[in-house]
């Protein structure tokens, strides 16, 4: 893996001491051409100076990073880092590799078919490596293996993957060519058909693996109101559990100001995500319940879809207002589904978004279903059945008004209070909002987060929409019918400046920061 960071002179004043830093290494390079560049390059035995260097120049507009000499964006590498950084610090790397058990399914542990974890292609049911191929008119599915390659070559490529120093295509290649060709379920007893909805009725479109605890076909009345979105073409849809899986794109490198709690959070409950046999191992029970109370725009919600994505957990969303209904027990109804639907497609994070207003405090209530849904609530929380596997996260802004039964140990017995950033985490955030923004080198995103005292995570993101809005009005011209227009050959050269987000502060006084 070879990493080269290039960059040129700015009038940042931390210019002079990213310069010594990257003479100082052996790799360094100077071009003689105008405007003069200056190139660091590093291998995976290199990435402590790569860090130090990165986070000096890593946020200059002129600054590129390049990987195997082809340009890519730092986002992607810094994912792909991230992963091998932890193989490094792995016990066994191979299993790291492996990602063994990733998820619990009706068939068993979801272990990953290729020693990759950047290739979501399974050996079971869920994203199984099945799903790419066709059933015959003899009703005998024959594997694509061209179809499979394809697709791992894109996850691969995707995710960079396809330059980690740990990947050995010829053993990718050696797992693809032992997979049967051909498969049929009534010579075969491990497989059985996999059914969907066609001209009114379930056909076999597929295969699948026969599970432990198959489930009971679905009576005809229900049949005949299965939905048109279950007719798929194998290899190219998933079956309906799987497709209702939704798993977020947001990374802990994505919440900024806040890693104490994210220490806490990875500790309490990433870890029995990820490592379920560390607990049961020990003899301890994992905790299956967050509370995150604050004032709004500080992180809460985005706690819990990190957490969510670091997991490869689906995430079930469920908004306090939306849970209620005027019917008789349609409000339990709908907390009943959403627990099943997590409970079904663990591992699962359950997200509780302003739970105050679904369990409030009974003592307080004036209507009895508003207890009943609390009950409700209570006892899903204590029934869960794979307590390891699905955690409940639940965001207030009034902590006083829940009912305390909430906060027993074996529910909500992690309470955490997510607060204004200080001056460090503000500057943090400002750097995750600007990593796509090509900023000058009159920036200084410390001089910024000095000035926006009293400003919350998403006062800090509207902070930076405005300046880059800002740079924009600088060069919007208005015709002489009315009509807006930019010069297209300007695009390419707009950067945000210092000014742009001076004036920008000036139009935003949020009512935190004027207190």
């Amino acid at each position: 893996m070879d990493i080269r960071v290039v960059f040129r002179r700015t009038g940042s004043p931390a210019f002079t001491e990213a310069l010594e830093l990257a003479q100082a290494m052996p790799t360094f390079r100077e071009s003689d051409d105008r405007p003069r560049e200056f190139s660091v390059s590093f291998n995976q035995d290199q990435l402590e100076g790569y860090d130090r260097l990165i986070a000096r120049v890593g946020s200059w507009a002129n600054t590129r990073v390049f990987l195997n000499g082809q340009p890519v964006e730092r986002e992607r590498l810094e994912g792909l880092l991230a992963c091998y950084r932890q193989r490094l610090q792995a016990p066994d790397r191979r299993a790291y590799c492996a990602g063994a058990a990733v998820h619990e399914t009706r068939v068993g542990p979801a272990r990953q078919l290729f020693p990759c974890r950047m290739i979501p292609i399974s050996e079971t049911n869920h994203r199984g490596w099945f799903q790419f191929g066709r059933l015959t008119k003899e009703r005998v599915f024959v594997v694509d293996k061209g179809q499979l390659r394809q697709a791992v070559s894109e996850s691969l490529q995707r995710n960079l993957a396809i330059s980690c120093p740990a990947l050995f295509p010829a053993e990718i290649d050696n797992i693809i060519d032992r997979l049967p060709d051909r498969i049929d379920p009534r010579t075969d007893p491990q497989w059985t058909y996999k059914e969907g909805w066609h001209n009114g009725q379930f056909v076999p479109v597929g295969v699948e693996k026969r599970g432990r605890q198959a489930p009971a076909p679905a009576p005809a009345r229900d049949r005949e109101k299965a939905p048109a979105a279950l007719v798929h073409e194998v290899g190219r849809a998933r079956p309906a559990a799987e497709a209702k899986r939704m798993v977020p794109t947001v990374r802990w490198r994505d919440v900024g100001g806040l890693g104490p709690q994210i220490k806490l959070v990875r500790e309490n409950l990433e870890l029995p995500l990820r490592y379920p046999g560390v607990f049961e191992r020990l003899g301890v029970p994992a905790r299956c319940g967050l509370l995150l109370s604050g004032p709004p725009g500080t992180g809460k919600t985005l706690i819990a879809k990190a957490l969510a994505s670091e997991c490869d957990a689906h995430l079930c969303l469920i908004n306090g207002p939306e849970v209620l209904s005027k019917w008789h027990g349609e409000s339990e109804a709908n907390l009943r589904r959403v627990f099943e639907e997590a409970r079904d497609l663990q591992p699962s994070v359950v997200l509780i978004d302003e739970i105050d207003s679904i369990a409030p405090d009974r003592g307080r209530v004036s209507h009895n279903f508003e207890a009943v849904l609390v009950s409700q609530l209570l006892s899903w929380m204590d029934g869960l059945f794979d307590r390891g596997r699905v955690v409940v996260v639940a965001t207030t802004n009034r902590p006083e008004h829940l009912d305390p039964a909430l906060r027993r140990p074996g529910r909500f017995d992690l309470h955490m209070e997510i607060g204004l950033p200080d001056a460090a985490g503000r500057e943090e955030i400002l750097r995750i909002h600007t990593r796509p923004m090509p900023l000058l080198g009159d920036v200084d995103l410390g001089e910024v987060a000095a000035g926006c005292a009293g400003f919350c995570g998403a006062d800090l993101a509207a902070l930076c929409r405005e300046a880059g809005m800002e740079c924009m009005r600088d060069v919007l011209e208005e015709t002489a019918e009315g009509d807006l227009f930019i010069d297209p050959e300007i695009v390419a050269g707009l950067a945000v400046g210092a000014e742009h987000f001076r004036r920008a502060l000036k139009q935003m006084r949020p009512p935190k920061a004027a207190k």
